[in-house]
């Protein structure tokens, strides 16, 4: 049985995840009631349901906490956008005539880093400082976070948020095409 994702976007960053040498994630498949998305033997339903409620609450990867990718995999996949929104936008700040594709990747980037690592928040119980302990199920995660637990404090991760959403502000303000 197929793993169940919150949203398309939590399913391909899980089949991203899942199958690290990469390949070619199918296109989704329409079902009765979900789309299955494939890559290699691995495959994730989103449930109508579930991507009608990511897009009605604003919520790229869906509301609620993932049961599919864990709060250290969601740091990583922060910073591998942000990575590449940083190298984006430096490109774009040399080059400013790129055109809209280029500003659209940035805009996209920072917006994919701020998300991901809003994910990682979530899994922070009301009232605690930190991420619990049982939030990190995949190896990867467990080693993000044992190689750095203090990444994974509320305070941490929401400097994080803020800084991500600062970059993007930044850069649309110093680039505003309207």
């Amino acid at each position: 049985m197929p793993e169940r994702a919150r949203s398309l976007a939590e399913g391909y960053v899980y089949l991203d995840l899942a199958v690290p040498e990469g390949g070619e994630t199918s296109e989704p498949v329409a079902g009765e009631d979900a789309w299955t998305l494939r890559l290699g033997t691995i495959e994730v339903e989103v449930s109508y349901e579930g991507e009608r409620a990511a897009r009605r609450h604003e919520m790229r990867f869906g509301p609620g906490i993932s049961r599919l990718v864990d709060a250290g995999q969601w740091v990583v996949v922060a910073g591998v956008y942000a990575h590449r929104a940083l190298a984006e936008d430096l490109e774009f700040a040399a080059d400013p005539t790129a055109g809209d594709d280029a500003y659209e990747s940035v805009v996209a980037g920072w917006e994919l880093a701020a998300d991901a690592v809003a994910e990682a928040l979530r899994f922070v119980p009301a009232g605690a400082d930190r991420v619990p302990a049982d939030a990190f199920w995949t190896h990867t995660g467990r080693a993000v976070h044992r190689e750095n637990p203090e990444r994974f404090t509320r305070q941490a991760l929401e400097a994080d948020l803020a800084h991500y959403r600062q970059n993007l502000d930044d850069f649309q303000r110093l680039h505003d095409t309207g």
